[in-house]
């Protein structure tokens, strides 16, 4: 948001339209309380206090939990704190939809694969969809991180191909309404419904470790000047402190550093340090944040702002006629805009400027700053047996042999008759049923490989 401010002032300045003077000198001079822009649609309840939610057990996956922020029944895209319990090991798993994180505090440990690290507070990473992760665990204490998910999560069994459980948006709305916790709404019409502000019902909240001094320096654990490039070599997750904070053009109290731009949805990731005040503004896309340190004042919001911990979600076509710092302290918050921003000079207004992420591809550019890339090299591992081949095992066909995509035929529990040594069907006859994808000719199992 703040890159978007600069741009306006900037455009108004060439148009002449505007004061000639830099963003922060211009932004100042919007007082929220005084201004004749002072109204806002902000509603109040796309914010909530990730202290006043408690943590619930993520069903088939020991160890991990979760506090609910947004659940959507539209498109499956859920948010949630997740917590790893020390000495637990998830599950391994894959995301079916694409996912991001940003470890909050503690360490998590990838045993391997593209994500294969050790990740502390402050990174931030992104897994693309259909990625499978292996063996993720909290060896050295509890583990928090924030988490977006644009899909499910299917969690594999012992033998590490069969998907024996799902965590979906579906298991996020439904534990909070059993325990009655509010979730931000995704839109303004679920908003006008809700029986009462997002949060928990009951005093079972419990605030992060993250927050438990009040704010989370995660981002900010370096001099900011350069890039430590010890701590960007993967490319699949970047630890923020090892980014330098980069000066928006002409406002130098407005400082991002740009994780991740996605060329093909528009989705842009970015650390934000602002100390100037955001002029009017429309996101023509949802958008989430959290803040990380500071107090982020809202026109038309809670009167004493939005401290650290606090989560927020802005639906497409959300309004702010302007987003200030609140505290002494700086502002510092993880963003998440999933679409173009456009800038007025209030309601009703001609549109200045729309901004897109081609802008954050050359702010990143000139910056020479490393992005998160956006998706993982072709992975033969991921290969996910489903029910139409799982009742009949076959560990060394999907390992190289060559069944040439013909009916591979079994003699029921005598072992192999095409493809090699060991693709037979395991158990007796039951487990080789026809529901179960197999087909009987006389006393041979004809069985399709998928």
């Amino acid at each position: 948001m703040s890159f978007y401010a600069n741009m306006v002032w900037a455009l108004l300045s060439l148009l002449g339209v505007g004061a000639e003077a830099p963003l922060n000198a211009a932004c100042k001079s919007v007082n929220p309380k005084t201004s004749a822009h002072n109204r806002s649609v902000f509603d109040t309840n796309y914010a909530i206090k990730t202290a006043s939610l408690p943590w619930i057990d993520v069903p088939n996956a020991p160890g991990l939990q979760f506090k609910p922020l947004r659940a959507s029944r539209e498109t499956g895209m859920f948010s949630a704190v997740m917590r790893l319990k020390d000495n637990f090991r998830q599950p391994d798993l894959v995301h079916l939809g694409s996912s991001d994180f940003l470890v909050l505090d503690g360490q998590l440990e990838y045993e391997d694969g593209y994500m294969a690290g050790k990740l502390g507070p402050g990174t931030w990473g992104y897994i693309p969809a259909n990625s499978r992760v292996n063996g993720t665990a909290a060896l050295e204490g509890d583990v928090e991180f924030l988490q977006n998910f644009m899909g499910p999560v299917a969690f594999l069994g012992e033998d590490k191909h069969q998907i024996v459980a799902l965590f979906t948006a579906a298991d996020v709305w439904r534990a909070a309404a059993e325990r009655g916790i509010t979730l931000v709404p995704s839109t303004h019409k679920e908003s006008a419904l809700l029986p009462s502000r997002p949060g928990g019902s009951k005093n079972d909240g419990e605030p992060l470790a993250a927050f438990l001094s009040g704010e989370a320096k995660i981002a900010t654990n370096s001099n900011g000047l350069t890039t430590d490039t010890s701590r960007t070599i993967r490319p699949h997750y970047v630890d923020t402190n090892a980014l330098p904070w980069t000066p928006t053009p002409g406002a130098p109290d407005v400082k991002v550093k740009i994780l991740r731009v996605s060329e093909e949805t528009g989705t842009v990731n970015l650390m934000v340090s602002q100390q100037a005040i955001v002029p009017p503004h429309q996101h023509l896309g949802p958008s989430d944040f959290i803040v990380l340190e500071g107090t982020m004042g809202l026109v038309g919001g809670d009167k004493e702002g939005y401290g650290p911990g606090t989560w927020i979600y802005e639906d497409a076509g959300a309004r702010h006629e302007g987003t200030f710092q609140q505290s002494k302290e700086d502002l510092v918050y993880l963003a998440n805009i999933y679409g173009p921003v456009s800038f007025d000079e209030g309601p009703g207004t001609q549109v200045l400027l729309i901004a897109s992420f081609m802008d954050y591809v050359d702010i990143a550019a000139g910056a020479a700053q490393p992005l998160v890339h956006n998706i993982f090299p072709e992975d033969p591992s991921l290969l996910i047996k489903t029910s139409f081949n799982a009742a009949c095992q076959w560990p060394r066909c999907w390992e190289g042999r060559d069944c040439g995509g013909r009916l591979a035929r079994h003699r029921r529990g005598r072992g192999p008759a095409l493809c090699g040594g060991r693709c037979r069907c395991r158990g007796s006859e039951p487990q080789c049923s026809q529901s179960q994808g197999c087909r009987r000719i006389s006393s041979w199992w004809m069985v399709r490989r998928g």
